[in-house]
């Protein structure tokens, strides 16, 4: 009798420990007073632009901040603030420039914690807005230079070699049209023609210009 007392109380025991081990586990989230930082961090650099991309967290929305230093985030820093995204992407950085950036998910409830912050460092490709030279706009003295509209820009500068020969300020049309005519050029001389944003270089195009008519 004692022994069969015994093994009911056994195979009870058994299938109670099967039950909770088939049971769905509980959101580790929901047991504590933090959110968990964003895992898979990751920044991909294209030219002037940089893509970051990391797991969500639930409950939370995202402060993503960005520097131009190592990992001090004091220098050129944005501070972006992002709803329920699992990425974003960020343009006009500085070109050939190191940069970090972290992420931190925002708790949408006030009784948990934000969480603390994730970095990523990256570096930066050189950025070009130029389109290329069209042949049939080259001439002797003159030649018209073609960007992307849609990206802000202050000025041109004319080199000759390392020679700085003009500075030429777009006006509003030929921002809208991305388009300018470089006048007082030397026939058959050799031009690099670089595209600013205040003092951010957005690209570089070069052209030898048309030998002088009779040379």
């Amino acid at each position: 009798m004692i022994r069969k007392y015994v093994n009911a109380t056994g195979l009870i025991f058994l299938i109670f420990s099967l039950t909770s081990c088939l049971e769905k586990p509980a959101d580790p989230q929901s047991e504590t007073d933090q959110l968990f930082r964003p895992v898979l961090f990751t920044a991909s650099a294209n030219g002037a632009t940089v893509t970051f991309n990391w797991v969500p967290i639930k409950g939370a929305t995202y402060l993503l901040e960005v520097s131009s230093d190592t990992l001090l985030f004091t220098n050129e820093l944005q501070a972006i603030p992002l709803g329920e995204v699992t990425g974003y992407t960020l343009g006009d950085l500085w070109s050939n420039r190191f940069y970090s950036a972290r992420v931190t998910a925002v708790s949408k409830d006030k009784s948990i914690k934000d969480s603390g912050y994730q970095t990523v460092t990256f570096v930066t490709g050189t950025e070009n807005i130029f389109y290329g030279i069209d042949p049939a706009k080259l001439t002797e003295s003159s030649v018209v230079l073609n960007w992307a509209a849609d990206k802000k820009v202050t000025e041109i500068r004319v080199f000759s070699g390392e020679n700085p020969e003009q500075t030429v300020i777009p006006g509003t049309s030929e921002k809208e049209t991305g388009s300018v005519v470089i006048k007082g050029l030397k026939p058959a001389t050799s031009y690099s023609f670089r595209i600013y944003n205040g003092e951010k270089l957005r690209g570089t195009v070069q052209a030898v210009t048309r030998a002088a008519a009779g040379q």
